[in-house]
């Protein structure tokens, strides 16, 4: 094979960044030490000048690997989607690594507390909610954080929303919408704001629902709902 001079600058900037290139290599198992598969593992860069993300699912044995990582430090997260494991970076505490250039980090066991899913199902009879709209639920975090919680499920007349909670631990549900109205729907004890007013007069913004509700701790079977709300009004 003839290598042309144009081909060598482009051979060059391979090499180098094959020399500096890193990677991370482990497994993803939860408090049980059962291995946890199809987790989405994310690493943030924590350095100065590097906050870029890498990502890589979890095989059938919990086994992942993170390539082409630039050199520095990483916070590490596990996230399932619609799975019961609670991701580390929200619920307790991100794995920390530092990586040289050229580096691979083997062996890396990332554990993942079980928790239990929490499900809220939103139903619109009237038909009132628009594509896109401004509906918004979610849990409050120990810190005061909001994380909004997953759309796992549309049909004509209802959207299903869920997220992984700990367990036995009261969760903060939070549902924010400027234009519909939300009320319980057969959720005793469970009841929600009345309407906002920014108090500016005729140009006044009214928030249509606006409400933080604390549920009660769930067991490991139970929190999967779903709990139900209904679209009653839009303004």
């Amino acid at each position: 094979m003839r290598i042309t001079g144009a081909c060598l600058p482009a051979i060059f900037v391979c090499y180098a960044y094959c020399q500096t290139a890193a990677a991370i290599q482990g497994s993803v198992i939860d408090d049980s030490s059962r291995q946890v598969s199809r987790a989405l593992v994310v690493a943030t860069g924590q350095s100065l000048g590097n906050h870029s993300t890498y990502s890589a699912t979890t095989d059938p044995h919990g086994q992942f690997t993170l390539s082409n990582l630039v050199p520095g430090g990483y916070a590490i997260c596990v996230q399932e989607l619609g799975g019961p494991h609670l991701n580390p970076c929200q619920w307790s505490g991100p794995k920390q690594v530092t990586i040289a250039a050229g580096q691979t980090l083997t062996d890396q066991v990332l554990t993942v507390n079980t928790g239990t899913i929490l499900q809220v199902r939103i139903e619109d009879p009237g038909k009132l909610i628009m594509q896109n709209d401004d509906l918004l639920l979610g849990v409050y975090l120990a810190n005061g954080l909001f994380v909004p919680m997953r759309l796992a499920n549309v049909t004509p007349a209802s959207r299903t929303y869920d997220i992984a909670v700990p367990l036995n631990s009261p969760v903060r549900l939070g549902i924010l919408s400027k234009h519909l109205q939300v009320e319980s729907r057969g959720n005793s004890g469970l009841s929600l704001a009345p309407p906002v007013n920014s108090g500016r007069g005729s140009a006044a913004v009214n928030v249509a629902t606006s409400a933080t509700i604390t549920l009660p701790g769930f067991g490991a079977n139970e929190g999967h709902g779903p709990i139900i709300f209904a679209i009653t009004a839009r303004q």
